[in-house]
């Protein structure tokens, strides 16, 4: 997905995590995705610049 977004000048970044059992926790489950997000929000901004608002 983020190749296809990339490609067409887009970026997000992205959390996901997959869960096999009914038994989850929704909260801990956003905790993890979260967490996973801003590390890729993270990565992408150590080789690109931020944007400044205007």
């Amino acid at each position: 997905m983020k190749k296809c977004m990339a490609k067409k000048g887009y970026h997000a970044a992205i959390g996901y995590e997959f869960c096999d059992t009914k038994d989850v926790i929704m909260n801990n489950l956003i905790v993890v995705v979260e967490s996973k997000m801003y590390k890729d929000k993270s990565e992408y901004y150590k080789t690109h610049e931020r944007r400044t608002r205007q």
